[in-house]
């Protein structure tokens, strides 16, 4: 009852300021980190490898990190702490070219992309993760999609701009680093003071959590087995994902699915630049045409997804 006669507007605000300011920081590298790579002298073979390489690696990262938030209860620090090592491996990348062979710049340019991946661990799925908490504890899961399309506002408008910084004023390069940091900054300062742990159940989990070793021994005694929480280890979870057919054919789904964005998100530009010799604004200005699809689609989701499913 209480959560019904709390307003919603507090959180649904912090919760699209943080994907607004997250998808801030992913633009800065998401797209236009292949022009990084090939100023390094990079070709297109070695950009997918360290690609492969980052995907292999974020597959383990991504359940250790979900894991260690759901254990721990600290979901926010949990997500900021990823967000911020994450960045600092990404500004490394700037001192490749002090490295003098191209060998060299390969492997340093790989070993970072892999840390940088399993320090990220899946940072999207731990704020929609956050986001779907919030939004239950509200009776409102459907409207996932009018808070996230906050983020592909910051997406579609920093995109032109970036571009028209690195064409038009000719900007250099560096300019991502500096934008990615301080992008990072502003993503880690909305979760953090915006989001409230109430919303995500931490601070009822703390208490639990707290709780549980002067408890343990009474629930034991007075609380039946048979209506006891059932309590999964990630082994077990694997098990019975692995046993459910339509399960599997979901993540089949998903797996064609981020193959295709992954290739987009790596060697579009990269494929605009070699074959049209595309301008940086055109190559932005892409991305924002890509946007002004899924605005209105995630603006009505709330309507669509109970009449037509997710």
């Amino acid at each position: 009852m209480a959560a019904e006669l709390e307003d919603h507007r507090p959180a649904f605000f912090a919760i699209s300021v943080s994907y607004f300011f997250l998808f801030l920081y992913y633009s800065f590298f998401a797209r236009f980190s292949v022009l990084i790579y090939t100023s390094y002298g990079l070709n297109a073979r070695e950009i997918g490898t360290m690609g492969l390489l980052g995907i292999v690696a974020s597959i383990p990262a991504s359940s250790f990190w979900g894991v260690v938030a759901d254990r721990t209860g600290r979901r926010k620090l949990v997500l900021a702490c990823c967000l911020g090592i994450a960045a600092t491996f990404q500004t490394l990348l700037c001192l490749t070219p002090k490295i003098q062979s191209h060998t060299g710049k390969f492997i340093y340019c790989s070993v970072v992309m892999v840390m940088y991946t399993m320090a990220r661990g899946n940072d999207y799925g731990q704020l929609k993760g956050i986001a779907m908490r919030t939004l239950e504890r509200f009776k409102r899961p459907a409207a996932w999609g009018w808070l996230r399309l906050w983020g592909a506002v910051s997406w579609g408008i920093a995109h032109p701009v970036l571009g028209y910084l690195l064409d038009v004023e000719h900007g250099q390069l560096h300019l991502l680093f500096v934008g990615n940091a301080l992008g990072a900054l502003l993503a880690v300062s909305s979760i953090s003071i915006f989001l409230r742990s109430k919303w995500t159940d931490e601070q009822s989990e703390a208490c639990e959590a707290a709780a549980e070793p002067n408890m343990e021994a009474a629930e034991e005694n007075s609380v039946p087995e048979s209506s006891r929480a059932p309590k999964a280890s990630v082994m077990e979870v694997v098990r019975i994902v692995c046993s459910r057919l339509d399960m599997i054919t979901w993540l089949l789904c998903a797996a064609t699915q981020a193959m295709g964005m992954q290739h987009v998100s790596q060697f579009l530009f990269l494929y605009m630049e070699e074959r049209f010799h595309s301008s940086d604004i055109l190559m932005g200005f892409s991305v924002t045409v890509t946007v002004l699809f899924e605005i209105p689609i995630f603006a009505v989701s709330e309507r669509l997804v109970p009449k037509l499913g997710p």
